[in-house]
């Protein structure tokens, strides 16, 4: 075959071909993976990052590490909510632990700190609400 012959509409052509050979192998390289056996570790990583186990786990955390932190008295009437920013927001149950734990807050800030290093808390904010 002559490449001077070649023209444009056949190399246009020739292109298109070769996409198409291009995502056909994708494609078998994806099914491939899909029937291939994987590792039950991945599996289950997979199916915490699907369900949102993941969130739900580090909030159970947060919470026993809240309970720890606070004491019973007060962890009976507070709960940690979202943390956005860096700033933890903490739902208290009347004004009066608000402004409790807003006096304790340097000493709450330090234990979370030490306790729950990988969240990086920057500060806290209160607000009263209902808990649960």
């Amino acid at each position: 075959m002559n490449v001077d012959n070649i023209t444009p509409r056949s190399a246009a052509e020739i292109t298109e071909i070769f996409d198409q050979v291009g995502q056909r192998r994708q494609r078998e390289q994806k099914r491939w993976y899909a029937r291939s056996a994987k590792p039950i570790k991945q599996i289950m990583a997979d199916l915490v990052v699907r369900r949102g186990l993941g969130r739900v786990l580090a909030t159970e955390q947060l919470n026993e590490t809240w309970r720890k932190i606070v004491g019973d008295p007060f962890a009976a009437q507070s709960q940690p909510g979202p943390l956005r920013g860096g700033v933890l927001e903490i739902v208290v149950t009347h004004t009066v632990y608000k402004q409790e734990m807003q006096y304790m807050e340097e000493q709450i800030l330090a234990q979370l700190h030490e306790q729950a290093p990988d969240m990086k808390i920057r500060g806290l904010r209160y607000r009263v609400g209902q808990i649960h």
